[in-house]
Formats: structure tokens, sequence, C-alpha cells
């Protein structure tokens, strides 16, 4: 799990891809629980970088210590996917 210090941001990333290639979504967003699981952001849209790159700025200043959860939903077609990671802010 990464460390981050309290009042970075903190860069959520994914890359999408559909037949080993790199390949935009039909839709995706991110949610993010804070410590004790508790929903922060619930289901929001993500930026594109580039084909099958996107990120997320997740602003840490008024957040609380500890382990944080993110969620990003991504649907081809009939298709859903769900990609989870996490970060610990200190």
């Amino acid at each position: 799990m990464l460390n981050f210090d309290k009042g970075e941001i903190v860069i959520c990333s994914v890359e999408t891809k559909q037949g080993g290639k790199l390949k935009d979504p039909d839709s995706l967003q991110i949610s993010i629980y804070k410590p004790g699981n508790i929903l922060d952001i619930n289901l929001v849209g993500m930026s594109r970088d580039s084909e099958g790159e996107w990120h997320y700025d997740y602003d840490t200043t008024d957040k609380p210590l500890g382990e944080y959860r993110a969620r990003i939903k991504l649907v081809f077609g009939s298709r859903i996917k769900f990609v989870d990671g996490g970060f610990c802010l200190q």
C-alpha cells in the first residue's frame, strides 16, 4: 500500500483495456472510502488522459489519517468490471 502525507493530492489512475489493447470504456467511475470504510465520494467521473488512460485527483487536505480504499467501476457494453486499490494517509 502506498503512503501519502496529509495535504497531498493522491492521483488515482487506471488503464482500461479490452482484448489486450488500451480502450476507453463506455462508462468509468470511482468511489473512495475513508478509514472505517466510510464512503467519501461515490461513483464520480474520472479525467481522461489518453485512450484507455484515466485519473482522479483526490485532495487529502481535510481528510482523516488512516487507510483508504478506492473502487473503480468500468463498463464495456453489458460487461462490468471493478478495479480495487488503496493508500494510507499519514
